[in-house]
């Protein structure tokens, strides 16, 4: 494996998919680190991606929440044991809700995301973002989906909370916590949980007008609409640094810390035949995969998907970041990985 392997599979499988462009980091032992960028920035193709350019990687967001969040306990800050009715009393349920069902999506909270009064507001609005009260009424227009720690059911609510519970734990912003705690310890300087509308790389998305046509949202689009469930922004080197630095190299977190994060759920509901998924907190695990044991997250919004994974029988974390929010990435990714490790489906 060298190099211009990776280079190779990589702009191959771009060249079997439908993607406008991706940038792609890897690192393994014997490679060390690597980025590459395959493809164009715009739908015209006259642009071509840049490896260092910013993308929102949404919901990858959780396992950077999930990690500042057992950093501070780590610290005597907080105990994810803590329930919740001490911030949100009325929330249904709120004295039986602990961070960790937050985390890990049990609480059996709505999703907001799932209402459609969240989704004419983004297409109305898609550069004023609402704020935490905004979400949790929104989300609090359907009933809970069932009681906390009985079940399992992806919820952004639940980090929205966790988000506005940090902040007034600590007396910081989450943005502040974030850099303090994780970004700059790491040295990630293009790495942000954004306030104002940031600079990104072209995002071409069909979501955000009623013609449905093909448009660059980056400056239409507020990731901060994603809050504490998915708003930050980063490159794929950096955030492949981060994922070596929390599984390989193992610098953010004690090993108890790490074990927390990695007690997994099992995920109910129908999966293809061989899938079995989990969800420990903030981070996604896949036991029986062709690649092994994989671990990471994925995020989607408008004009973007991202995708992340840490691959422990090689040793290895991949990263793809896409410029348009079409679900052909998974494809592309997966193969990629196939065969950089000559691995049959």
């Amino acid at each position: 494996m060298t190099p211009q392997t990776i280079q190779a599979s990589v702009q191959h499988q771009y060249e079997q998919s439908e993607l406008i462009g991706l940038n792609f980091a890897f690192w393994s032992s014997p490679t060390g680190q690597y980025s590459v960028a395959a493809g164009f920035a715009d739908c015209d193709r006259s642009q071509t991606l840049a490896p260092e350019q910013r993308f929102p990687i949404f919901s990858i967001t959780k396992t950077y929440i999930a990690t500042l969040a057992l950093r501070l306990q780590e610290q005597g800050k907080l105990s994810l044991s803590q329930t919740i009715d001490r911030w949100f009393p009325k929330l249904p349920n709120a004295p039986q809700i602990s961070l960790i069902h937050l985390l890990n999506h049990t609480s059996g909270l709505p999703n907001y995301t799932a209402q459609a009064a969240y989704s004419a507001a983004v297409s109305a609005n898609p550069q004023q973002p609402w704020n935490c009260t905004q979400i949790v009424d929104c989300a609090l227009q359907a009933e809970p989906d069932f009681l906390p720690g009985e079940s399992w059911h992806y919820c952004n609510t639940g980090y929205w909370l966790l988000g506005a519970i940090l902040e007034d734990m600590t007396r910081h912003s989450l943005r502040d916590l974030l850099q303090e705690l994780i970004f700059e310890p790491l040295d990630l300087q293009h790495t942000e949980y954004p306030d104002t509308l940031p600079q990104l790389t072209l995002g071409w998305s069909r979501e955000l007008n009623p013609e449905q046509t093909l448009e660059d949202i980056s400056q239409i689009y507020h990731p901060r609409w994603a809050g504490p469930a998915g708003a930050i922004v980063s490159t794929a080197a950096e955030v492949c640094i981060f994922f070596h630095a929390l599984f390989l190299d193992r610098s953010l977190l004690n090993p108890q810390s790490l074990q927390q994060l990695m007690t997994w759920q099992k995920v109910p509901g129908q999966h293809p035949e061989g899938i079995h998924p989990h969800y420990g907190l903030g981070c996604e695990c896949e036991k029986d995969s062709p690649l092994g044991t994989i671990m990471g997250h994925g995020g989607w919004g408008p004009g973007y998907v991202s995708l992340v994974r840490y691959l422990p029988d090689f040793q290895a974390i991949a990263v793809m970041l896409s410029n348009t929010d079409e679900q052909a990435i998974h494809s592309c990714f997966y193969a990629t990985l196939r065969q950089i490790f000559a691995v049959r489906n």
